[in-house]
Order: structure tokens, then sequence, then C-alpha cells
């Protein structure tokens, strides 16, 4: 039941603050405070508001090249065996060495302990965990300076670094070249180490190097996500507006019960406004269509998941919908 409440809550386009999320900027309440339960609320260093891909004003951050955000020691990702980062990015100037964010031991001496993202010169996206993985020209996946959804995940216990750590971009699963060490978990102390948004590590060859464009809804995650997480992750609409249908004069108001639902889903509404009924998924494929008679539908059929059920008119026009579990 958890991944249902994790992707219905993303679907409703709600602050999702469960399911493993261990921080959480959605950066829509013009700030850089953290919305999860753990109070990891970051310090602004000179980003400053901006509109986010929806258009939507104050509701993500522009970085100059010099700017970051500063999240503070963040204890879950010290010694974690599974984590995944999410965030959207606009690069305003594809190829250049920039911060996408860092989590680093800033201890005397210490070059090697320390996880962050960064595209680079030589064309790359690249990883760092203990060992170094990369999008090979990654201008070819992200192919415009426009906005991209980015997740890192990894999970200690795959044994090979493909598995252990991955990247996907727009909901779609990159392939990544390794070099160097395995991919691993590493431990930081707590006195000196910090998330940064927006900067690599400035220890680094070349490091200390910060975003130019702008980044928005940044969640970090004690799990590995799954490629159904990620999917909905990307899909997550505007928060600004909802999923009802648009206004055409002839809505009408239904109900549907149980819900969450097994197997026999009841509908009660007004048969002689609608000329049938769309079952879609997640991504809006419909999966069922039935008339306007029946009164039950057998979902038995359908796998667990979100679903809406909309009502059709006689023009293909969607006059009124609703969300449902199936269980």
């Amino acid at each position: 039941m958890k991944n249902l409440t994790f992707t219905l809550a993303l679907w409703m386009g709600l602050t999702v603050v469960s399911f493993g999320q261990i921080a959480a900027y959605s950066f829509n309440n013009g700030n850089a405070n953290d919305e999860s339960a753990n109070g990891y609320n970051a310090v602004v260093e000179g980003a400053m508001l901006t509109t986010d891909r929806f258009g939507n004003p104050n509701s993500a951050y522009e970085f100059d090249g010099t700017d970051s955000i500063n999240c503070g020691f963040i204890s879950e990702l010290s010694g974690a065996s599974t984590y995944s980062i999410s965030c959207w990015l606009h690069q305003y100037t594809l190829g250049n060495t920039e911060g996408i964010f860092s989590f680093y031991d800033n201890s005397a001496g210490s070059t090697s302990n320390f996880y962050q993202l960064r595209t680079y010169t030589d064309g790359n996206l690249w990883g760092y965990a203990g060992g170094f993985a990369k999008i090979d020209n990654y201008s070819s996946v992200f192919t415009d300076s426009t906005w991209h959804h980015l997740v890192v995940t990894f999970d200690d216990a795959q044994s090979v670094d493909s598995l252990r750590y991955r990247m996907y971009v727009d909901g779609v699963a990159i392939d990544i070249s390794f070099q160097g060490g395995a991919m691993s978990s590493l431990v930081f102390p707590d006195s000196t180490t910090n998330f940064i948004i927006g900067k690599d590590n400035p220890l680094w060859t070349n490091g200390g190097q910060s975003w130019n464009g702008k980044i928005d809804d940044f969640y970090i995650y004690d799990i590995a996500l799954t490629p159904n997480q990620i999917d909905s992750l990307y899909n997550v609409p505007n928060p600004n507006t909802t999923l009802s249908a648009k206004k055409t004069g002839n809505e009408i108001d239904f109900i549907v019960y149980p819900n969450p639902v097994d197997d026999i889903l009841q509908i009660r509404a007004d048969q002689t406004k609608y000329s049938q009924i769309n079952i879609l998924d997640l991504t809006g494929r419909v999966v069922s269509i039935v008339g306007n008679t029946q009164e039950q539908i057998d979902v038995s059929g359908l796998v667990p998941g979100i679903y809406l059920i909309k009502l059709v008119d006689r023009n293909g026009l969607s006059i009124a919908s609703q969300k449902i579990i199936k269980e």
C-alpha cells in the first residue's frame, strides 16, 4: 500500500513527504525549506527565485555560475546502502563544467570521500561515489537547453556497478559507463560535511563550479527508486492546476465505490448525460471502455495501481473524472 500512497500523492500534484523521502525541496513556497518531516531547511547562497517548468513564478531557483544552496549535513546519506536523488534541471549552456550537487567531506586533505554529479567540458555528465560513472556526450540525451528530469539511484546490494548505480533522464534509464573504483556507500563526518545543491566538490579537480541555469523539485530518498516511481515523478502535473475535466457546460457528478477497489467497481451517475466510461492508467493510456448502461465494472484484471475513471459524452468529450486505487 505504500507504493500506491506514494504514487497517488504524486498523481494528485501534492507535496510528497513520505515513502523513504529524506529531504524535499519543491521551492513552491518561495523558499528552500525542507518539506519532509526531517527539517533539513537549506540556506540559499546567492541563488534567486524564478519560474519553474510550468511557468509558475517564484517556484524554482536560478543559479548564475557562482550560487549554491546549502542543505547542511544530511545524516541519512552517510553510509546509506540505498538512496536516490531526483531533480529538474535547466542548463543554459550545455558542455560547461557545472555542479548539480555534492556531498563531500571537507576534512583537511580529503579529496576522495564525496558524492557528486556534474557536467564537464569533455561533454560528459559525471557522477562520483567511490568510483566514476558517466553519461557519455550527455548533450545527446539533454538535446536542448530546456528543462530535463534527472534521477540517480544507488543500491549497494547489487553485485555490479551497472545495477548498483543508475541514471535516468526524463523517465528513461540511460546507458552509463564506469571507471576507477566500484561505486560504493561512503561514510561522512557530520562536523565537516554539507549537502550542496548547485555546486560540485571544491576539493576535486577543477572543482567548486556552480550551476548556470535553473534547478527545481530537488528530492532525496533513502531508497533506490523503481522505474515506475521515477516515471511518476517525471509525470507530476502542475501543482497549481487540477486534473478535473475541462468545463463543457455538461459536467455531472458521479460516485464510484468502493475505493480502493479489488474486483467490482460500482458507478452511480445519470446515464443520459454520457455515452461511455473510459478507464485510463497513469500514462493516459485507455485500458478499458464500457458502455453507459453498466453500473458495475469488473476491474479484477487490472494491475494494482492508480487509474482515472472518465465519463465521456457522445462527442467524445470527457465530462467528469475520478481517481481510483486498484488493490
